[in-house]
């Protein structure tokens, strides 16, 4: 306490608004929903199965979205047009709880349904 009252008379206030505003970093919520996707500006992107229903904090910057659940960082996109965005290893983990493929074909037929999903979606 003594040395904050020493200080005290040499600290300044913060910087205007209009300073510190562009350092700023905005974090907007999002739920997931049973896709395992969020929505973020008309596009869908794709997180890990286990975040559906789940709220999730993005930040945007430097043309990426950056994912959180609570703190944690889980994902990270680039942004984009097209109106789906899969990460490969989460279409995987999606199709390994939603389809009766046997294990080995998983890789194989997420491959292939990317591929599929590029071209119907892929407005770019």
């Amino acid at each position: 306490m003594l040395y904050f009252e020493k200080e005290k008379a040499f600290l300044h206030s913060l910087p205007a608004d209009n300073v510190r505003k562009p350092y700023q970093i905005a974090t907007n919520t999002v739920k997931v929903n049973h896709s395992s996707m969020f929505n973020y500006k008309g596009c869908q992107y794709s997180v890990q199965p286990e975040y559906v229903g789940k709220i999730v904090s993005l930040q945007v910057y430097d043309g990426y979205i950056h994912v959180y659940f609570n703190t944690k960082l889980i994902t990270i996109h680039q942004l984009s047009t097209k109106k789906l965005n899969y990460i490969s290893e989460h279409y995987s983990a999606i199709a390994r709880e939603t389809h009766v493929f046997k294990e080995e074909h998983i890789l194989d037929r997420a491959k292939e349904n990317l591929d599929i999903i590029g071209k119907v979606y892929d407005y770019e």
